[in-house]
């Protein structure tokens, strides 16, 4: 049965399936240590936002950094609290992709976006480490999808 706007519940079934699968995926890749400087700026930040003394570094990211310090009280540690942060924001990239594809093309074309999202080398180099690319990848799909409504 579709529903009015064209999505169908074989759409929510695929964007369900993307979500998981890329979460569960970066599960077993997800980093223990802080791999680049900017991840040690961010963990700085995380206690004390002050971007005139370099945490982090400008401009700030201070979403990110909010967003971060929400996640360090869940896991009591800086690293692991940017890690889920950027492995979630992997899968929601995926699940957004997917759903601006349909809007934009059809399903087709918005599967083999999303699985090629999810399957890139240098997107999957990315989504597992204390760092905010993920997150902002996300908000680029997700702001792109929501210009094109």
């Amino acid at each position: 049965m579709k529903k009015a706007n064209g999505w169908s519940r074989a759409d929510g079934l695929i964007t369900v399936s993307l979500f998981l699968g890329t979460f569960i995926s970066r599960i077993p890749f997800r980093t223990t240590l802080l791999g680049a400087w900017d991840s040690v700026l961010y963990t700085r930040a995380i206690e004390h936002f002050d971007i005139t003394i370099g945490q982090p570094q400008p401009p700030g990211h201070l979403f990110y950094v909010g967003l971060i310090r929400l996640a360090n009280v869940l896991t009591g540690e800086p690293n692991w609290a940017m890690v889920w942060v950027s492995i979630l924001a992997a899968a929601a990239a995926v699940t957004a992709l997917y759903w601006a594809g349909r809007m934009i093309f059809d399903r087709q074309a918005a599967l083999a976006a999303a699985l090629l999202l999810a399957t890139s080398l240098s997107s999957c180099s990315r989504r597992a480490l204390a760092l905010p690319y993920t997150l902002l990848g996300f908000l680029s799909v997700t702001v792109s999808g929501l210009v094109y409504l």
